[in-house]
């Protein structure tokens, strides 16, 4: 319904048909929903009402809100006839895109901003939801957004979100169930841990999991059932909403589909794999769809282990922030070495070196700065399998899998890894070489005829041995086999289990999930064929007794791990397993983001292929507003991303002047006989953001604030004072002009915003300003931690179309980190390197060398860093760090360093380049590194001199290491 606000006298003409004013809407719809409540009552539900839920035609609507407009302009929010106000404020919710609700609001109701009350709206839904047990916002945004939570809730699903969900239930379909069905609570939790590669809006949405649940169960619905969650009317209209878009309505068609199919399976009350008589500690010894995959490969070195990420998304299904966390934190992983980048964890297929086996004692993964619930689901949920030996079979020559089962045929081959060394062993088991630190590798290759004696050597390192039956896959082929006694299957595939054994049996004894069954063995064959139906996701044990005709011979067993795995959400961007894949960091970048720089994009591809690379920007009805194209060559890491966005897209002409009116940005990569990816960047969805604007008085800003309504603390810091902050007193609807430019800041409560407003420039007098101006401080840790906050608060501004506003916030980023360190290494370094950036590189290290310091230990460690630069086949910040900490761990004792220390290493490269990247490291783990630099400045000085030789030898300009553009991960 797009209905606006209708001429008063055309109103009138409606009133006279069916209503007499404000006062009978209110009756018509208190009648209404005292029916809709009674309806759920019945049967002792609590299902919630919304207030989308009205009933009304649209002729009735429109009297509404013509009714609601009049009211508006004469400022009658009554106290009596209030429900019209309420489902108005739901119809403006279930059209609204994303962008402000109140200006949307009043374009519909002319005169709301003057007239109007948010809180009035706000206690009107919370009568609603007293009178008819309306539905009530939960979850963060809810907290966040007090006010328009509530009619965004009410109106159940708004019209941008719906193609989101319906691909959300496309994707997951496969792995609903008959409970999941049953339990809408559980369906939303499930589906809002899949919700991470959606918009900022979707994933709000999804925060209040009951809602979404209830919504997804009412569009699951077959075409001839009512949803007890849902009106009729209501649901009709979202579906035909919804199917307007033929890619959306095909999704929820296959969805209802599956949906109905499951539902003739009947409903079980309790699920496959949870039966009785099995224990936590006896299924955790089974893989989950969190384990990571372990494989072996024969370097050069000797065998080599290697992991491989499985889709850890899933875990969002377990804990709502999982995604969130995995997305925006870097993590470190046991044995891997450096830490991995911000969201490359919910990328599945990644494969990691082992240069060290991980303890068993300590957490696989942990995310820094995580917090302690995601971090003890990691724990749990991510480990290898226990040890102290873990089997790989060889599947090729010089590549292995893991045999999780841990047993051996004969006549197969094997490495056998071990954390300790093996002692009398058969002839057929023979030490190789290992790569990977802390473990022993074997070679194992098992006889045709493995005898009693083999048998209990296999016995006494864990390992067990299969002689009689053979187990394996059939029918739909596995996500992935071991060869041996595991494979994975994915959710709503039944598996076949193919037994098979050269004895002579009547029976066999299957036992799933510690449920067993007698199966008759079929005659005159020596095969079984079994399927597995309905299991749920998760870990199965199977384990097989075949009981002989001759009672008095042995009964043969053998077990088989059967994994089930949600259906893995493939991204637009691609995976890892295709010949195309966009990584991003972070994983779901806004506009803004990708605009400022501050997205880093990693389009890998084949080599040395080209892609061809289109950017689009378009409006909130996904308008295309401008079009460009450029092309790289494959594979782009995101140094090179960054350079060919600036050149390519950054400097264009339109890409500017359509900026500011765009909504999102297309990026697709294509690449000739591989494929297509996408991304999709959307403005961010704040409780308080800066609009930027253009006039012909200059370049402003307009503060827009979705938050409760308070009195916004407006501070500005100018390009030549950038520490000083000054007071802004912002009047209501006010735009602010600054000739000078600068940082703006504007906070609410806990909501806050940053912009960058570029200087009015009208001629080449106004591009010379002033250098920045740092005010100096008391040399201390607090005073650093300021510096290091201030930076922080510049580089994570956003930026507006506009060249000036990047530019000068670079200068101002160089000027408070030279600032900052000279306050740490002293004036004597400050006045080194400036008179190093006035000279060619080439005596960049003969001025600064000295300047590090006079002892030994000081000038052995300038040494050793100009060797080590000339050694680096690669200046990425990881090698760079690797390299800073090996020197270190050999010069640094005198100054406090204790062994080698990556973290330590990187925060000095850090602080030395790039100190708004520290603004996010945790209070006590950033003072303790403060304190340590500023009673050994030496570290500071040395990271300093190595980022000047890194970036002075690749663009011959010392003052390139204050370049905030090259970016830690």
């Amino acid at each position: 319904m797009n209905e606006g606000p209708l001429p008063p006298a055309q109103a009138d003409g409606i009133q006279r048909l069916g209503f007499e004013g404000l006062t009978l809407c209110h009756e018509r719809l208190e009648a209404h929903f005292n029916e809709v409540r009674s309806r759920r009552a019945e049967g002792g539900n609590r299902i919630p009402v919304f207030a989308l839920e009205h009933g009304l035609s649209a002729a009735e609507l429109a009297v509404l809100k013509a009714e609601v407009c009049a009211a508006i302009l004469q400022r009658n929010l009554s106290r009596d006839a209030w429900l019209p106000f309420v489902v108005y404020a739901a119809e403006v919710g279930y059209e609204y895109r994303g962008d402000e609700y109140w200006q949307t609001f009043e374009a519909l109701a002319p005169g709301w901003i003057e007239n109007g009350d948010r809180h009035y709206i706000r206690a009107r839904f919370q009568d609603f939801k007293d009178r008819f047990h309306g539905a009530e916002p939960t979850g963060p945004w809810a907290r966040h957004f007090s006010i328009i939570c509530w009619p965004i809730t009410h109106a159940v699903l708004p019209t941008d979100l719906q193609r989101q969900l319906a691909r959300v239930l496309f994707e997951y379909r496969s792995a609903l169930t008959p409970d999941l069905l049953a339990d809408p609570d559980e369906l939303g939790r499930r589906l809002a841990g899949r919700s991470w590669q959606a918009s900022s809006r979707f994933q709000n949405f999804a925060q209040n999991t009951s809602l979404l649940g209830q919504v997804a169960v009412a569009l699951l619905v077959g075409e001839d059932e009512e949803s007890p969650y849902l009106s009729d009317s209501t649901l009709k209209r979202i579906v035909t909403d919804l199917s307007a878009e033929r890619e959306a309505g095909r999704w929820l068609t296959d969805a209802k589909s599956s949906a109905t199919r499951i539902r003739t399976r009947g409903f079980r009350t309790v699920a496959r794999g949870s039966g009785k008589g099995s224990s936590a500690a006896q299924r955790r010894t089974l893989p989950i769809s969190s384990d990571p995959d372990l494989f072996v490969r024969q370097r050069e070195g000797g065998w080599t282990a290697y992991v491989e990420l499985p889709d850890l998304s899933v875990l969002g299904e377990r804990l709502p922030n999982v995604n969130e966390e995995l997305g925006r934190l870097r993590a470190r992983f046991q044995g891997v070495g450096g830490p991995i980048a911000g969201g490359r964890l919910l990328y599945p297929g990644q494969q990691f070196r082992l240069a060290e086996w991980p303890r068993s004692d300590s957490p696989l993964i942990q995310l820094e700065n995580g917090s302690a619930d995601v971090n003890a689901l990691l724990a749990d949920r991510c480990r290898l399998s226990p040890g102290p030996c873990w089997l790989f079979r060889i599947r090729e020559s010089g590549f292995g899998t893991e045999v999780r089962g841990k047993f051996v045929r004969s006549g197969h081959s094997y490495v056998l890894l071990s954390d300790s060394p093996l002692s009398a062993l058969p002839t057929w088991i023979v030490p190789a070489a290992s790569s990977t630190a802390g473990v022993f590798a074997y070679g194992v290759a098992t006889p045709t005829s493995i005898g009693p004696d083999d048998i209990a050597a296999l016995e006494h390192l864990g390992i067990a041995s299969v002689t009689e039956v053979g187990i394996r896959p059939a029918g739909f082929v596995p996500a992935l086999w071991d060869g041996e006694g595991s494979a994975e299957w994915l959710a709503g595939e039944d598996p076949v289990i193919a037994i098979r054994s050269n004895r002579a049996l009547t029976k066999c004894i299957l036992t799933l999930d510690n449920t067993p069954s007698l199966v008759p063995w079929p005659v005159a064959t020596d095969e079984l064929f079994v399927r597995l139906r309905d299991l749920d996701v998760g870990s199965h044990e199977l384990l097989v007794s075949l009981l002989p005709s001759d009672a008095a011979a042995p009964v043969a067993k053998a077990g088989f791990a059967v994994l089930i795995r949600s259906p893995h959400m493939r991204p637009a961007t691609g995976t890892l397993r295709e010949g195309l894949t966009i990584l991003a960091n972070p994983v779901a970048p806004t506009l803004p983001e990708l605009w400022d720089g501050q997205a880093a994009l990693h389009i890998i591809g084949p080599s040395p292929a080209r892609a061809n690379i289109e950017i689009a920007l378009a409006d909130r009805s996904n308008r295309e507003l401008v079009v460009r194209r450029s092309s790289g060559a494959l594979p782009i890491d995101p140094a090179r991303w960054v350079q060919l966005f600036t050149s390519a897209f950054g400097r264009d002409d339109a890409m500017h002047r359509f900026y500011e009116e765009a909504e999102s940005c297309h990026v697709a990569v294509t690449a000739h006989g591989v494929g297509t990816v996408t991304l999709r960047c959307e403005r961010p969805f704040a409780p308080l953001r800066w609009a930027f604007g253009r006039d012909r008085n200059g370049p402003f800003v307009r503060l827009v604030d979705n938050t409760d309504g308070g009195r916004a603390v407006v501070r500005q810091f100018e390009f030549g004072r950038p520490v000083d902050a000054i007071p802004v007193i912002l009047a209501d609807r006010a735009l602010l002009r600054e000739p000078r430019g600068g940082l703006v800041i504007a906070e609410v409560g806990g909501a806050r915003a940053l912009m960058i407003l570029p200087p009015l420039v009208r001629d080449l007098e106004d591009l010379r300003a002033e250098p920045p101006h740092v005010t100096p401080g008391p040399r201390s840790v607090a005073e650093v931690i300021r510096l290091i906050g201030l930076a922080h608060l510049w580089a994570s501004a956003s930026l507006p179309a506009d060249p000036f506003a990047s530019t000068r916030r670079l200068v101002v980023l160089r000027a408070i980190t030279g600032h900052l360190t000279e306050l740490v290494c002293g004036t004597r370094w400050g006045q080194a390197e400036r008179i190093a950036a006035q000279r060619d590189r080439g005596l960049i290290a003969s001025e600064l060398t000295a300047a590090i310091g006079a002892q030994s230990y000081q000038l052995a460690l300038a040494g050793d860093l100009q060797r080590r630069v000339g050694a680096l086949t690669s200046r990425a910040p990881a090698r760079l760090a690797d390299s800073f900490a090996a020197a270190l761990a050999l010069h640094g004792r005198a100054a406090g360093v204790r062994g080698q220390d990556g973290r330590l290493a990187e925060f000095l490269l850090r602080l030395a380049s790039q100190p708004s990247s520290l603004g996010t490291l945790a209070s006590d783990d950033l003072r303790a590194k403060v304190e340590l630099v500023l009673a050994s400045p030496v570290l500071l000085r040395a990271a300093r001199f190595l980022t000047l030789l890194t970036d002075g030898a690749d663009r011959g300009d010392a003052q390139a290491a204050n370049d905030e553009v090259s970016r830690w991960e």
